[in-house]
Parts: C-alpha cells; sequence; structure tokens
C-alpha cells in the first residue's frame, strides 16, 4: 500500500535567486514536500506524451491519496484507525 499527497502544488523545478532563495519555477501535485509522480516513482514523470496507464517497478497494489501535507494524514486519527486495519489485512 502506497500512501501519497497529490492535492498541493509542490516545487517541480526550482531556481536560486541573488540573495540565496529558491523560487519555484514550476509546480506539480504533491504534499507541498514530496510530488506525486516521485512517490509512485511514475516512470512516465516529466514526458508529455504520458502513457495511460501507471508504470513503476513497485509491485503496488493500493494507492490512498489524502489531500494533506507531508506527514499531516499521520495526526489524524481516522487515518491511523484505517493503517491499523489495512496493515494485518495486506497479503505478505
Amino acid at each position: 500500500m502506497l500512501v501519497a499527497g497529490s492535492a498541493i502544488p509542490t516545487a517541480m523545478r526550482l531556481s536560486a535567486a541573488t540573495d540565496g532563495r529558491l523560487i519555484a519555477l514550476l509546480t506539480a501535485p504533491g504534499d507541498r514536500t514530496v510530488l506525486r509522480d516521485s512517490v509512485l516513482r511514475d516512470f512516465r514523470q516529466g514526458q508529455e506524451q504520458r502513457a495511460a496507464r501507471w508504470q513503476s517497478p513497485m509491485d503496488v497494489s493500493r494507492v490512498l491519496f489524502p489531500p494533506r501535507e507531508h506527514l499531516e494524514p499521520l495526526r489524524d486519527p481516522t487515518f491511523r484507525d484505517s493503517i491499523l486495519f489495512w496493515l494485518p489485512e495486506e497479503r505478505r
């Protein structure tokens, strides 16, 4: 099972300003820290013509996309209860 944020614009391409600040030139879906495509290890990442289906080296049977910032789902009691239910049910 994979849990990844995907509802918050997240920096995809950065530029350094003369004063050292980082400026986001391009954003993509993520959790404000990690891009959704990076979590998914989507081989189509960055391609203009994306294949219709997700292409990843991971053996994932379920994906959950909570609309929260990085680590915020862990503070949600409903999310924690769900994870504690799902984990023992996953095949080994």
